[in-house]
């Protein structure tokens, strides 16, 4: 089989241009995410990586409703997502259960409210890497460069153990790639009383079933406070805690081989294969 990859894609939100790669037969079902599109393509999927780093900025428009308007699909789909593209995920899969087969959270600030997030080390780490962001872009470093800087960091805060220690090398140039191309006004939003962050408990049921992925409970973004209420709104998502793993758990070496397992069964019990 020939696997297509093609990142010249683009489609508008308004005044928006957003770009997307699409990897694999055209003819396959539609799916949504980033590296393990290379596992799923030779399987016979269609894959689409929603922003390649070149879509146009949004102004300070970085709130949970401007992400999920982002997300667009014509044909039924299993939507997956990291961080705060599960509020996209999700939100989407909300709003249209019928297009949505599955879903595959892995650990989301689900119910990261302003205050939570003072009182958390990840308040001291966005606004580390809100600067960086503006510093490596302001200096115009290369990838390589930014990705040797990452490195040294802590996998989590406070934890002793480092980002080359903990994560595979793609994960690495991805997160150093990510640096380099978003815009630093995302972790404004994030940041601020009135932004991305801050509203709570407030979620949309959603029956569409799949997967959360959490990381271990003291590293991660989903706390274990957050499952009952999770399972409230969204009742078909089983919760499944990765022993080890911080916030990022994909490119997590560790954990790599049981975010592939799960993905195969979130898409075996989406298209019934």
């Amino acid at each position: 089989m020939t696997i297509d990859i093609d990142a010249t894609h683009s489609f508008t939100n308004g005044d928006l241009t957003l770009h997307y790669a699409s990897v694999g037969p055209a003819s396959a079902p539609s799916h949504s995410w980033w590296d393990f599109a290379l596992h799923l393509a030779p399987k016979g999927y269609q894959c689409f990586l929603l922003d390649d780093g070149k879509s146009d900025r949004a102004g300070g428009r970085y709130t949970r409703t401007d992400y999920t308007s982002d997300v667009t699909f014509g044909k039924k789909c299993v939507l997956v997502g990291h961080s705060l593209g599960v509020v996209m995920a999700y939100g989407a899969s909300a709003a249209r259960p019928e297009l949505v087969a599955g879903m595959l959270l892995e650990d989301p600030p689900m119910y990261m409210t302003f205050a939570r997030l003072t009182s958390s080390p990840y308040q001291a780490l966005f606004a580390k890497v809100r600067e960086d962001c503006k510093a490596s872009k302001s200096a115009n470093l290369p990838v390589a460069h930014v990705q040797q800087l990452m490195a040294a960091d802590p996998i989590a805060p406070g934890v002793p153990v480092t980002m080359s220690e903990s994560l595979t090398e793609a994960g690495l140039v991805s997160l150093a790639q990510g640096l380099l191309s978003v815009d630093p006004a995302v972790y404004d939003a994030v940041l601020s009383s009135d932004g991305a962050t801050t509203d709570g408990d407030d979620k949309p049921s959603c029956a569409v079933g799949g997967v959360l992925l959490r990381a271990q409970k003291e590293l991660g973004a989903f706390r274990e406070e957050d499952v009952e209420r999770f399972r409230k709104t969204a009742p078909n998502v089983e919760v499944v805690e990765v022993k080890g793993a911080g916030h990022m758990i994909h490119p997590f070496r560790a954990s790599r081989g049981a975010v592939v397992e799960t993905l195969g069964k979130v898409f075996r019990a989406a298209f019934r294969v």
